[in-house]
């Protein structure tokens, strides 16, 4: 499907829970070929029915989840290919989302695509979000029973036992 086919599916599911869409035209090294990556700001409450959607034209790779804070919310980023391993077929599909930190929560997207476990477990540890309905939250980078998030700008870091 092309990009703007594609952006028109979403708005039209989606409608103003779409806060804006950006396509960009991403060129080769050599500028012999570009391919799309489109952006996609969304509500909180819409991800898992975006990926879900998303899924229905193609089950997509997910390379990651980014995520960083913005003092008062935290910003995730789901970076997503359809096409992918299509020469010259792929298209990057990126779902941005703020979660405030009064309430870091998001559904959890591991039912459809079970690969995000890892990612989500990640900004568990490292951001606080939460993530409903996800299958294992256990600690994989850090010491269990950690509460420090190292990556969050309103703590002041980790303190004690975790030092020595």
């Amino acid at each position: 499907m092309e990009p703007k086919g594609l952006v028109e599916s979403f708005q039209a599911r989606f409608g103003q829970k779409i806060r804006a869409v950006r396509i960009d035209e991403i060129r080769s090294n050599l500028g012999i070929y570009s391919y799309p990556v489109i952006w996609f700001e969304i509500d909180r409450e819409v991800l898992h029915d975006a990926v879900a959607h998303l899924i229905s034209f193609q089950f997509p790779h997910l390379a990651t989840i980014s995520g960083r804070d913005l003092g008062k919310e935290i910003e995730l980023t789901y970076h997503f290919s359809i096409g992918y391993g299509q020469r010259r077929g792929e298209q990057s599909v990126n779902f941005r989302l703020r979660v405030p930190k009064a309430d870091p929560r998001v559904r959890s997207i591991c039912d459809l695509v079970p690969g995000a476990l890892t990612a989500e477990r990640e900004k568990i540890e490292f951001l606080g979000v939460q993530f409903e309905g996800i299958p294992d939250s256990r600690n994989i980078f850090l010491p269990y029973g950690m509460k420090e998030h190292p990556w969050r700008k309103d703590e002041t870091g980790v303190k004690g036992a975790w030092l020595e």
